[in-house]
């Protein structure tokens, strides 16, 4: 894992807190467009150290005497053993980005690009400020309709990089890491592109779902005639805040499949998926035609 001659350089420090721990090694693995992770094995002269208030914290574990090394926070901590006037221990390093994989979600942007909706969600877990940062040399469009569908923050993001050719990675320092966003060939040989891999696939919707109608074309609301004619809600939203995260426009065919009445505040209608791509819905018939 490492020479000899570097043994002496590796060093770990924990922002706020004082601690006896000599590195001993360390593996990982820093690719692009993956969070990266570091174990690394430590020697304490403590066998009883109180792990958990070590969970979370920032650190930067250096591995030469120039300042490089890999900053992130504490994911994992936790006894290996005993050794011979020594306790054993390995902690995980991982960036702030990681943590998103620990939330699920529905729901749908309209007329959002794909950097707004990366910057939205980083900005949601607290990743803000010089935390982050875009270097794209490329426009990216409005998506007019684009739903994250039962996936980890983490992986919609991930995969919207993946669809729109764009690539991230990290720059250390010891006050910090700084997740990069960038699109350039610079480093590539001349007429050389590069995508990132297609590895996360976008979710299928299996049958349809019902919604709600809450606004029609001729009701006062406003309607964004590009996207529909009426404004449907998905049951994604337990806490019923009727934002623009679980409505969304739809347009009706002209060919309106109910005999009985035409399309109206209230109404509970199904919405089927072309392709069971849930970018892709449409009014395919109402509950009280069934």
């Amino acid at each position: 894992m490492f020479s000899p001659a570097q043994k002496i350089y590796l060093n770990l420090t924990i922002k706020g807190v004082e601690h006896d721990f000599q590195v001993l090694g360390y593996t990982g693995e820093a690719v692009a467009n993956r969070p990266f992770f570091f174990n690394v094995e430590l020697a304490s002269e403590w066998p009883d150290l109180d792990l958990e208030r070590f969970l979370d914290l920032e650190a930067f574990f250096s591995f030469d005497m120039n300042g490089n090394g890999i900053h992130g926070r504490i994911y994992h901590i936790a006894p290996m053993g005993q050794a011979p006037c020594s306790a054993r221990y390995r902690l995980t390093l991982v960036p702030h980005l990681s943590y998103l994989r620990h939330r699920i979600n529905q729901r749908i942007f309209q007329q959002f690009s794909v950097p707004r909706i990366v910057a939205l969600i980083l900005e949601e877990h607290g990743i803000v400020g010089d935390a982050y940062r875009f270097e794209l040399s490329a426009s990216y469009p409005e998506r007019d309709y684009c739903t994250q569908y039962g996936e980890t923050d983490l992986h919609f993001v991930q995969r919207l990089c993946e669809e729109e050719g764009i690539r991230f990675h990290f720059q250390h320092s010891a006050q910090g890491h700084v997740l990069v966003f960038a699109d350039g060939q610079a480093v590539l040989p001349w007429g050389v592109l590069y995508r990132p891999p297609l590895v996360h696939a976008k979710p299928r919707v299996a049958g349809s779902q019902t919604a709600v109608v809450i606004a029609v074309e001729d009701d006062e609301s406003p309607c964004d005639q590009r996207l529909a004619r009426i404004q449907v809600k998905f049951p994604w939203d337990p806490e019923d805040r009727f934002d623009d995260k679980s409505c969304c426009w739809l347009s009706v065919a002209s060919d309106w499949p109910c005999a009985v009445t035409p399309p109206r505040t209230g109404m509970e209608v199904m919405v089927s998926f072309l392709g069971n791509d849930p970018d892709q819905p449409r009014v395919s018939g109402c509950l009280c035609c069934r």
